[in-house]
């Protein structure tokens, strides 16, 4: 089969790939993509499909977009399988892949030829009119508009994006129309196997220095490029380096906002969304231009897609008005929420550039506090621009920064992210480094305030901290929509507010709900987003461990739930009501029985759960039913005989909560109903510590009282941290002061260990612990 031109030079100057890439010329191949689930690799596989090749896809990881493509005729396995491929034509390798990776051997082992992503795809568009966009920063967003902008015109264009565009619901697709764009990557030199036939030259900075020797080397590789196009070449004369590297080039047109071009961009604003500015194509007149992208450099962007589409004989009225709309790709400051608790924004920055320009756009769109996360990528580019780094985050009001994400790449040092964040912290007086996204997480939910603007930047893994946050975010907008009028709902309320230990960290959603219909509807929401949920009273035997709870707490709080009505010698108690407030409406209507309740220093349904007690009688001594809400949202009452009832531990609350119950007192006179409150009250202030405690901690073992056990152990007064033993009851332990979750559970597995090794007893928790 005779080559065209345009492949014969493709093949005349890579020699190597001319077998390989020879059966992609045709129109059936087997094709084999190593890496499959990588951004690059998904729309490779898109497009291939779309030629009608066979093909084959195998990763660590099945993502979302794989499943998708196997609709469309993708057969995926797994990397660590066996190929279920006894032929192919050609093997393409993610660059990301080792030269020892699994398919890269099997290829050599069947003597199949094995190419990379970028001159296969050169090759699948060897019979197109390539627009080839290239640059240090940008080329993704850049690459969007250019396609957006021909498809507005009517074009059925071929477009290969290195990530998933929302606005085409896909990051690749090969077209009727002869005109192709495509993002072209220049961190390993594979962009020039590209011959263009028109290029937009966005800007050179020194990144890459992996691969690259310096800056003089990967101005050499743009010039490679720039110099095989015969078409259009638009290059941003506002990039210092970018304009001298094609200072003396022939045909070539600058554009920008600094007067160093025959394109003229002027009078920028920011707008409340994304920016405005005026143009001069060279026909001295003057175009407005409105932009939905945030920054000024995507306002530049935006000036040379136009500047391109005019070189193309398009008229600028035409074109102008193009983008008042349009956003860029996934992670180009995607805004993934913003609503009354906050705004959460997703961005692909990694080099010292982009950070500055995302930041200062991010800071312009936010009264709050702005919050940058930054995770660097790759060792050996974090180390070679380290001093670059240092001062790129002024505008944020805090910066958290994670260890270095190494694509592949392995470290020589390990503290290379912790040296990052000592440089950063000599020029930003709030900067966090942390270890782990889990860490990093839990310190943001921490710190959450309602109008905080989260920037989350990065080419590695962080955005799952972006997602993880904007769903909270989402989840707690949708909560407040159900309770609306009926209760309310916070975001990342610090636990330690609602446990009388006043300790623990912060819940994703606190929920307080007044009617039985709402926290149906908020169970039933629980179900639908796959949320864990817990109902909290008072807290009064709850430990929250200081990573928080992950989850929505439910608290009943008023109407339905404290709801009181006495008929009789019974009265029907709502859940959320406090059992102090119980007995004392009792003694007004000289009903008594209730006495010892007055000293459960907590909530009816709490007190239903736990079969709580004091001075030697039970709650469930006095209930004659429960009224109970299932998981399903359903309510029903329950007899007391039908109920089983443990010590502290009522299994029924496993799957159910718990509304109210039917209470049966007894009549009695007031004044002996005080007595018995009064001599209750002196032996609990003598018996109990008046210090914030989770009340006992142990259940009582049947050798020994818990707290006689702990005394004869000699730990009363023993101390971790803030945590202490009660000096008064050694069943109790105290927030001393400035306790956290932490020291309580030192001292909580201290006096197990000790009560196992000096007395053979083993001891059990009498309080909840919840969290992480």
């Amino acid at each position: 089969m005779p080559l065209s031109g345009w492949w014969r030079k493709l093949v005349e100057a890579h020699p190597m790939h001319n077998i390989a890439l020879r059966p992609l010329s045709r129109g059936s191949a087997t094709v084999i993509l190593g890496g499959v689930s990588g951004s690059g690799m998904i729309g490779l596989a898109r497009m291939c499909l779309q030629k009608g090749f066979k093909v084959y896809g195998c990763d660590q990881q099945k993502s979302d977009e794989i499943t998708e493509l196997e609709s469309a005729g993708l057969i995926y396995f797994p990397e660590t399988a066996d190929s279920p491929v006894e032929e192919a034509d050609l093997v393409v390798c993610s660059s990301a892949l080792p030269q020892d990776h699994v398919m890269r051997q099997w290829a050599q082992a069947k003597a199949v030829p094995i190419a990379g992503r970028a001159e296969t795809l050169a090759a699948l568009l060897h019979d197109r009119e390539v627009i080839l966009v290239v640059g240090t920063h940008g080329k993704t967003t850049s690459a969007v508009l250019m396609a957006h902008a021909l498809r507005k015109l009517g074009r059925d264009i071929s477009f290969y994006i290195g990530a998933e565009v929302p606005l085409f619901g896909t990051s690749a697709y090969l077209g009727q129309d002869s005109l192709a764009v495509v993002e072209a990557d220049e961190s390993d030199g594979s962009f020039t196997y590209f011959d263009p036939s028109h290029v937009l030259v966005l800007n050179i900075e020194e990144d890459h220095l992996d691969h690259y020797s310096g800056l003089e080397e990967i101005q050499a590789a743009f010039r490679q490029v720039v110099d095989r196009c015969d078409g259009h070449k638009i290059v941003c004369g506002d990039d210092p380096v970018a304009a001298t590297t094609f200072k003396d080039h022939e045909n070539v047109i600058h554009y920008g906002f600094s007067g160093n071009g025959s394109v003229q961009g002027s009078d920028w604003n920011a707008e409340a969304i994304g920016s405005s500015f005026t143009a001069d194509f060279g026909h001295h007149r003057d175009y407005q231009i409105t932009v939905a992208l945030n920054g000024k450099h995507n306002a530049s962007n935006v000036l040379g897609v136009i500047t391109m589409c005019v070189s193309l004989e398009y008229e600028a009225e035409e074109v102008t008005g193009l983008f008042k709309d349009v956003r860029g790709a996934r992670r180009r400051y995607e805004v993934l929420v913003s609503n009354a608790y906050g705004t959460i924004v997703d961005d692909y920055a990694h080099h010292p550039t982009e950070i500055r320009a995302t930041v200062a756009s991010a800071r312009k769109k936010t009264g709050g506090r702005l919050i940058a996360v930054f995770q660097p990528h790759r060792y050996s580019r974090t180390e070679k621009l380290m001093e670059k780094f240092a001062d790129c985050f002024d505008g944020a009001d805090a910066v958290y920064l994670t260890d270095v994400y190494g694509a592949g790449e392995k470290a020589e040092c390990s503290e290379v992210g912790l040296k990052l964040s000592n440089l950063v912290g000599a020029h930003h007086k709030d900067v966090t480094f942390h270890t782990s996204l889990n860490a990093l997480t839990r310190h943001i939910r921490g710190q959450w305030q309602a109008d905080d603007t989260l920037l989350v930047m990065g080419a590695g893994n962080v955005n799952e901290v972006a997602h993880a946050i904007a769903d909270e975010l989402t989840q707690a907008e949708e909560l407040q929509r159900i309770v609306e009028g009926k209760g309310n709902c916070s975001l990342y309320e610090p636990m330690f507010k609602h446990t009388t230990l006043r300790v623990g960290g912060p819940t994703d959603a606190w929920v307080s709900v007044q009617t039985e219909k709402k926290l149906a509807e908020i169970i039933y929401y629980t179900k639908k987003c796959t949320k864990l949920f817990h109902v909290i009273g008072r807290g009064t035997n709850l430990l929250v461990k200081d990573g928080g709870i992950r989850g929505i707490c439910i608290h009943l709080d008023g109407g339905d739930f404290e709801r009181l009505k006495f008929e009789g010698s019974r009265v029907y108690c709502g859940a959320g009501v406090r059992l102090k407030n119980l007995v004392a409406e009792a003694k007004k209507r000289d009903l008594g029985g209730l006495e010892f309740m007055e000293g459960i220093p907590g909530n009816l349904g709490g007190s239903l759960c736990m079969n709580a007690g004091a001075m030697q009688s039970w709650t469930f001594e006095v209930v004659q039913s429960v009224r109970v809400m299932d998981l399903e949202g359903k309510i029903k009452e329950i007899a007391k005989e039908d109920i089983e009832v443990r010590y502290r531990h009522v299994p029924l609350f496993k799957d159910h909560i718990a509304l109210g119950a039917v209470l049966q007192t007894q009549e009695s006179d007031r004044d002996a109903i005080n007595e018995i409150i009064k001599s209750y009250s002196e032996k609990r202030w003598k018996s109990q510590p008046a210090k914030p405690s989770s009340g006992c901690s142990f259940k009582n073992p049947n050798e020994i009282p818990a707290g006689k056990l702990i005394e004869e152990l000699n730990l009363k007064e023993k101390k971790i941290g803030g945590a202490a033993i009660s000096a008064v009851h050694g069943n109790f332990i105290v927030n001393d002061g400035g306790a956290t979750a932490e020291d309580v559970l030192e001292l909580i597995d201290l006096v197990k260990q000790a009560a196992m090794e000096k007395r053979g007893v083993q001891l059990e928790t009498e309080v909840i612990i919840l969290g992480e």
